[in-house]
């Protein structure tokens, strides 16, 4: 075999076995189901009440009954003393709690009531996370069914600190869904192996 027919062979069998990894990766999150979205909406006390990405919010599906929200900060913003979000649920449990004290339902200003809310977060560019479990019979279907909007059309709410002027609160109502990673991983090892079977077929 000629030395240059040899590498195409080689490099044919490396793309096969790259796809072959996105399909296990895929495979193996599988039941991984994100959600995001950035809180942009400030009260007056926050630079004004501008629109600004204030944070993000993550929330992980990681079964049936239970999800895990992740709070982050964005740009120079600080999350600071207080945060909430509304779940669609009746009944559930809190655990993992990264920082704070779990204080059940509260009203944000401007923003409305959120029926799990957390006090006593230190000034923090780091993450802010926890855990939801359902114990109710209905199970949420997908990331996206973990939260609900609250009477005032918000999903999630946190005081954020700027590095200059006064603190204040923003909110998000979800309105922008991003494409689950795991949905990348499957298409791009489905269009690779399509690719491979069309080349060995030529």
């Amino acid at each position: 075999m000629k030395k240059s027919e040899s590498y195409s062979a080689c490099k044919r069998t490396g793309i096969f076995f790259v796809c072959l990894f996105s399909l296990l990766l895929f495979a193996s999150n599988a039941f991984a189901d994100l959600y995001s979205f950035n809180l942009i909406y400030a009260n007056e006390e926050l630079n004004g009440g501008a629109m600004d990405n204030y944070a993000t919010v993550t929330v992980d599906r990681t079964a049936e009954d239970q999800a895990t929200i992740t709070f982050k900060s964005l740009n120079d913003y600080r999350l600071q003393n207080r945060l909430g979000v509304q779940v669609n649920a009746f009944v559930f449990g809190v655990s993992n709690l990264t920082d704070g004290e779990f204080v059940n339902q509260k009203n944000f200003s401007n923003f409305g009531d959120f029926n799990v809310s957390f006090n006593k977060i230190g000034k923090t560019t780091e993450p802010f996370s926890f855990v939801l479990t359902k114990k109710s019979a209905e199970v949420w279907s997908s990331a996206v069914d973990v939260l609900e909007i609250n009477d005032w059309g918000y999903l999630a709410v946190a005081h954020i600190v700027p590095q200059q002027g006064d603190s204040g609160y923003a909110a998000g109502d979800g309105s922008v869904v991003p494409l689950p990673g795991a949905v990348w991983l499957l298409g791009s090892g489905l269009v690779g192996l399509a690719a491979f079977r069309r080349r060995r077929a030529a």
